[in-house]
């Protein structure tokens, strides 16, 4: 399994930020922040995240403009623009104006005014990405601190102490660990980091996970 970027670790994201999984047998794109496989990460789901569709781009490092959606949606609702541009007579109207505006030199001045919007359109998006960061950050400390009273609640004094004991000392795989914490394989992995203990690499835990 390849592992994630530093900064997906560390703020519990279940998919590499900057790119939008998706698995083509099943027609599916992942969801950074739960891990679930959907045709669309649409407003009803993202709402189940306290988020929207700007603010989780911004957070898992997409594009502002790339769609939430599988290809084949993306395609689908490009044919059916073309279709309304081939059907509807005022689509038609308004690229027949376009056209004039463009002989006119009418459209030079629009797109003038269109650049300067666009300055202040990426002030805005800067303003975006920065609440992104920070949203990112608050989610963060919250998973640790729900992983922390999780291993407090096991009996350990905390998750330094409970990673010493189940990964170092008992050998328990990370994958059995992350259930174990209720977490993703991604976050118990930046907490080993964290708490400066080296990873195994394709060692069989030797002890059962219900052995506390």
């Amino acid at each position: 399994m390849t592992a994630l970027p530093r900064i997906a670790q560390h703020t519990g994201l279940h998919a590499p930020v900057g790119a939008l999984p998706y698995d083509p047998d099943e027609d599916r794109v992942q969801c950074h922040l739960c891990g679930g496989w959907f045709r669309a990460l649409a407003p009803a789901h993202l709402r189940r995240h306290d988020t929207t569709a700007d603010e989780y781009r911004a957070l898992v490092g997409l594009n502002p403009g790339l769609p939430l959606t599988v290809p084949s949606l993306s395609q689908l609702r490009a044919d059916q623009l073309k279709q309304r541009i081939d059907s509807d007579e005022r689509i038609q109207a308004g690229m027949k104006r376009g056209r004039h505006l463009a002989r006119s030199g009418e459209l030079q001045e629009l797109a003038r005014e269109v650049a300067q919007q666009r300055g202040l359109r990426a002030q805005g998006e800067h303003t975006l990405a920065e609440s992104g960061r920070q949203l990112g950050h608050r989610r963060a400390a919250e998973f640790r601190r729900r992983r922390e009273l999780r291993a407090q609640s096991l009996g350990f004094a905390g998750l330094g102490d409970y990673l010493t004991e189940r990964y170092v000392r008992q050998r328990i795989r990370i994958e059995d660990l992350a259930r174990e914490l209720g977490a993703s394989v991604s976050a118990v992995r930046a907490d080993l980091d964290r708490c400066k203990i080296e990873v195994r690499r394709g060692v069989p835990r030797r002890r059962p996970l219900t052995d506390l």
